[in-house]
């Protein structure tokens, strides 16, 4: 685990609360070196034990979401569902420790960049390559139709490391920054210059 950052969540089951780990090479930004030996593995996750939340270094308990050939991009949450971000879409994890059940959600939900998901008050979102995605317990919907256009724009044109996400709990305010090239002029292409804002209703 040289040179690797750890993208942990946390998970409850009637067992106890644990985490869910996924490795991301600090060089290559790439998920997926979970499991006993040193190989890469894109789709894996793994757990912690209950109430052991930093042991899962040594636990073996890990799942393969989805085609294992295909890397994971990121991992969010909403409700106690565990959102896997795929490069063929998003899944679910579900169930109890050490039970848990890999659900494909949708095969289009592919994120635009890693670090566009946020949790809100009752929803997560993401900002995807065919839109912003609002993600419940039920459902998974691109909500940002009434701008569309602007926000093909940006994932056409725009960087999407400048990009990111911030969640106003209880207000139900979420705010997508990214890097409008058109404004550059005035800022460093690597920064965000730029925010669609959404009320929950609407932009």
């Amino acid at each position: 685990y040289v040179s690797a950052a750890a993208a942990a969540f946390p998970y409850v089951s009637a067992t106890g609360l644990g985490a869910a780990v996924c490795i991301r090479d600090s060089t290559t930004l790439r998920f997926g070196q979970c499991g006993a030996d040193d190989n890469y593995y894109p789709a894996r996750l793994a757990f912690s034990p209950p109430f052991e939340p930093e042991s899962w270094k040594q636990n073996i308990d890990w799942i393969t979401v989805g085609d294992s050939s295909r890397q994971i991009t990121g991992i969010g949450s909403v409700g106690d569902n565990l959102l896997i971000f795929k490069e063929d879409g998003l899944y679910r994890v579900i169930g109890e420790y050490p039970n848990f059940q890999v659900v494909q959600a949708d095969d289009t939900c592919v994120l635009w960049g890693g670090d566009n998901i946020v949790s809100g008050d009752s929803a997560c979102y993401a900002w995807g390559q065919k839109g912003i995605y609002k993600i419940t317990l039920n459902s998974v919907e691109i909500i940002s139709q009434d701008i569309q256009t602007e926000v093909d724009r940006i994932i056409k044109t725009g960087d999407s490391k400048a990009a990111y996400v911030i969640a106003h709990r209880g207000r139900s305010v979420i705010e997508f920054w990214y890097n409008d090239p058109l404004l550059t002029q005035w800022s460093l292409k690597e920064h965000a210059n730029a925010a669609f804002v959404y009320d929950g209703v609407g932009w």
